[in-house]
């Protein structure tokens, strides 16, 4: 390995700022220095050597094409791009997911940041209406745990570029990693998501007693209450009858919005259509496991899930109502970890929203930044004072 300089310099050819770069040879050095320069004129040394200088006629340009126009060869570097994310690296930032949101929807745009052939950011993107296509969301919309620009922490973004580059008068988004934000805005809420370190079960189980000894134990002493009953207890990392679990966890999620009054997510047809979407196409970067836990023939409760390397994402998971005294739910999530780490996931994400459930499992938090870009036209001003309106008449339709 071998240390550059990258000498950046300002408009009036003054340097701005010398950072040291380790790379394997200069051809690795150029390709970090196309990355990082920016809207900058940078020059890469190595030592008292002069290896190349790149300018502004040389910067990389925003291109706005359909997620089905992507090539071959931007698909693969959109995969190189996610492989070296840290927050963004979910399966809901994947060309699967977006691929399987356009096959239920129709409506996912791609804006690739492209110096000659070398992709280096990818901001994916789903136009709410064919009549106004000037307003946009992130892809899945409300389905979507995670978003942001994939390699755009690498470049400096700039809004005014990105807009115009695709179209769009305004662009809503949420779920956005704080650490990964290379989003240009400046206002906006933060929420907390959660996610767990998964080395082995054993060492996880170990862990979680020193903190919740109490939780350990009451799961276990449920579960072994719960085979007496019920009889033996079976659990199935992925469902040997997808179509019917799916089936089964859609109905009961869907029972379990309307008992607790909150919006329901699957009831749009395409975000049903969406799960089946993925469940059918299985693919390495974006796969849906389907786990199930029962007791004899009695179905305790099921889970879906998106993994992506090894990271698992929580995303439905549903219990037996009528076997809530026994924490089903509890116990569904420690055989699904014993399982995970048994698979080779390293991580289990919870998604947002930290609940006291979810805090018994002794998880990490991080932040969560939902905002919005926006050009100041007239097609944005008329979506913020919509916005504003349906804000103040909510809650007269909501008690």
């Amino acid at each position: 390995m071998t240390t550059y300089e990258f000498h950046f310099f300002n408009s009036s050819g003054q340097i701005r700022r010398v950072q040291d770069f380790v790379c394997v040879d200069d051809q690795a050095a150029l390709r970090e220095a196309k990355i990082a320069r920016g809207s900058h004129d940078i020059e890469v040394w190595q030592g008292s050597q002069l290896v190349a200088r790149l300018g502004q006629k040389e910067r990389a340009s925003w291109s706005t094409l359909k997620l089905k126009d992507l090539t071959a060869c931007q698909i693969e570097q959109w995969h190189q791009l996610h492989a070296r994310e840290t927050a963004l690296r979910s399966p809901f930032t994947t060309y699967e997911f977006c691929r399987a949101v356009d096959k239920v929807r129709g409506a996912v745009f791609v804006a690739i940041l492209q110096d000659g052939d070398e992709v280096q950011a990818i901001f994916p993107f789903e136009r709410h209406s064919r009549l106004i296509p000037g307003i946009a969301q992130k892809p899945g919309g409300h389905l979507s745990d995670c978003f942001g620009i994939i390699g755009g922490m690498r470049h400096p973004l700039n809004k005014r570029e990105l807009l115009k580059a695709t179209g769009l008068s305004v662009f809503s988004f949420d779920h956005l990693p704080l650490p990964e934000n290379g989003l240009p805005v400046w206002r906006g809420a933060v929420t907390q998501g959660m996610h767990i370190g998964l080395p082995s079960f054993s060492d996880y189980v170990e862990h979680l007693r020193k903190t919740n000894k109490k939780f350990v134990k009451e799961v276990g002493r449920l579960g072994s209450q719960l085979v007496l009953k019920r009889g033996p207890m079976e659990f199935q990392w992925q469902a040997a009858n997808p179509t019917l679990e799916l089936d089964r966890l859609i109905d009961r999620k869907r029972k379990q919005y309307q008992r607790t009054r909150r919006p329901d997510a699957l009831k749009p047809p395409w975000a049903r259509a969406l799960l089946s979407e993925l469940l059918a196409t299985q693919d390495k970067n974006c796969e849906a496991i389907l786990s199930t836990l029962y007791c004899g023939d009695t179905w305790i409760a099921s889970n879906l899930a998106l993994r992506t390397g090894e990271l698992l994402h929580i995303w439905f998971p549903v219990f037996n109502q009528d076997l809530r005294r026994f924490g089903p739910g509890h116990i569904l999530f420690f055989n699904l970890l014993e399982s995970a780490a048994a698979h080779g996931v390293r991580v289990v994400d919870f998604g947002g929203g930290v609940t006291p459930y979810k805090r018994k499992y002794a998880g990490d938090e991080y932040p969560l930044f939902k905002g919005a870009l926006r050009r100041f036209d007239l097609l944005s001003v008329a979506h913020r004072a919509a916005q504003c309106l349906s804000w103040r008449v909510r809650p007269f339709f909501s008690n």
